[in-house]
């Protein structure tokens, strides 16, 4: 979708589509029950995750898509170090080797033949950071709010930050993008609530 619409417009209709999911849920179980205990601490993580989503999808419009997932998955080794020093969670040797595995893994995709870091790269990188700050904050909120809640008010935090960036480059959509939206929108979701949920019932590391 990229090569026809800007990443920021698609951020802003994967977040919008997502929370128009959440209305018959919202409608079956009632808002109330899904109101968070936290309510700053979510406005936070909606912030920090909107900004980290969008820098996501710009690095998929600038950098082949091989690359930009490879670097995502340093996301983990971020929420990794960040539980350790600020959760106080503790780890082993195979999972300290996992990590320094890792990020050499890492760096052998980032800087191919020692070449410089490109800007897709880049942006990926300082996406992912965000993403494992992102982890710890859910970590803490899933000791009072349920993940249904999380997800949701992520989504109504991010839905506005992400129309904020997409005003300025909008395009708008055809008939022939719904669909691909809808996809990216549904996926998101059920990706972001089992992380969520996973996040509740196992330590980050």
């Amino acid at each position: 979708l990229s090569g026809e619409m800007h990443p920021f417009e698609i951020v802003f209709f994967r977040c919008l589509l997502g929370v128009l999911i959440f209305v018959p849920i919202i409608g079956r179980l009632g808002f109330a029950r899904l109101k968070p205990r936290r309510l700053g601490l979510q406005l936070v993580r909606g912030g920090i995750h909107g900004v980290s989503m969008l820098l996501f999808y710009l690095a998929l419009s600038l950098a082949p898509l091989a690359k930009v997932s490879a670097l995502s998955f340093s996301a983990p080794l971020f929420a990794t170090l960040l539980a350790l020093l600020i959760l106080g969670e503790v780890i082993r040797a195979r999972r300290i080797t996992a990590l320094v595995v890792g990020f050499l893994g890492t760096l052998l995709i980032v800087r191919p033949g020692w070449e410089g870091l490109d800007i897709g790269a880049t942006i990926v990188l300082v996406s992912s950071a965000m993403a494992g700050i992102v982890s710890i904050i859910i970590k803490v909120l899933s000791r009072t709010d349920s993940s249904l809640s999380t997800t949701l008010f992520g989504l109504l935090v991010a839905t506005p930050v992400a129309l904020i960036a997409a005003i300025p480059v909008w395009t708008t959509p055809s008939l022939g993008h719904l669909l691909p939206l809808i996809g990216i929108g549904t996926m998101s979701v059920l990706s972001n609530l089992c992380r969520t949920q996973a996040l509740k019932e196992a330590d980050i590391t």
